[in-house]
């Protein structure tokens, strides 16, 4: 999709009174967050010629487009830089068991096109998902960390269920509005540390048993139940409605004090547990055919 390595730089609050940046060069999956410096490319929001890359600009531009002309304009914003800023501050997740301690990042809320003030939270395919995964130099997450985002969150905000049609634009429109709807009510802001309204596209074992469906994780509702279980064998790759979304992680995580690979962590039988369910995984199961 990329022809040519765009750097992000991403700012990662501790919590300590500290802040750094990790920043990668994003030309495959494998490409891997640093420390270091350097600025996020900014969209424009408007050319003046109808290419708005504002949130408002992606449903105009997408209603009345074929669904795969839709995601194809995803990545079109992606490519451009067309994402709220906020995204960027990703946010530390930790967690400690059997002796080991763990922390990954993520963004603070699903990804979405436009700009701060003025975004959209796209309900899109798992080829789709990886894409953008691919392009940021990010991952997918397991349905272990989607849990650890859920407690660590801010602000928990519930999944609002639509019946039929679930895949039309319009109701991908509705679902978005409903979302921002509910964090307002809420008291919170669309920066803010959110989970709970959407299913996630998930990584792993559900990957690894059936690697020709996807696998959707989460939301949960008013009650703090969760809704979706462990899927992997309800709908076929390219399967798609509008409570699906994807949260991305940063590809390295901290373990003990040293910083790795995700997916190296995620394939060591000795700590892959921390973050995943079921323990090893291949690295086959850590991504969607694109």
């Amino acid at each position: 999709m990329m022809s040519r390595a765009q750097r992000w730089a991403l700012p990662v609050s501790l919590g300590l009174g500290t802040a750094f940046v990790l920043s990668f060069t994003s030309t495959s999956a494998a490409a891997a967050p640093l420390a270091g410096g350097g600025d996020p490319p900014r969209p424009v929001p408007s050319t003046g010629d109808g290419d708005d890359w504002t949130g408002t600009g992606f449903v105009r531009r997408a209603t009345g487009l074929s669904a795969e002309a839709r995601e194809a304009l995803i990545l079109d914003f992606v490519e451009r830089g067309a994402m709220p800023s906020s995204l960027h501050a990703l946010r530390p997740v930790t967690v400690s068991e059997h002796g080991h301690t763990a922390t990954v990042w993520v963004m603070p809320d699903v990804f979405a096109v436009g700009i701060d003030g003025d975004r959209f939270r796209p309900a899109l395919t798992a080829r789709t998902a990886q894409r953008v995964a691919d392009a940021l130099g990010m991952m997918l997450a397991t349905e272990k960390i989607v849990r650890l985002t859920w407690n660590a969150a801010d602000a928990k905000i519930p999944l609002r269920g639509f019946g039929a049609p679930r895949d039309s634009f319009a109701r991908h429109v509705e679902s978005d509005r409903a979302i921002a709807d509910r964090i307002t009510r809420a008291g919170a802001r669309e920066s803010d540390f959110i989970a709970g309204h959407s299913k996630d596209y998930v990584i792993g074992a559900p990957r690894r048993r059936n690697p020709d469906h996807i696998a959707i994780y989460g939301a949960w509702d008013a009650q703090g139940a969760r809704i979706q279980p462990s899927s992997g064998r309800a709908h076929a790759l390219g399967y798609r409605d509008y409570s699906q979304r994807v949260r991305l992680v940063a590809a390295q995580a901290d373990v003990d004090g040293v910083r790795r690979p995700l997916a190296e962590v995620l394939g060591d039988a000795t700590i892959a547990r921390l973050l995943h369910d079921e323990g090893a995984v291949s690295a086959s199961a850590l991504r969607y055919p694109v």
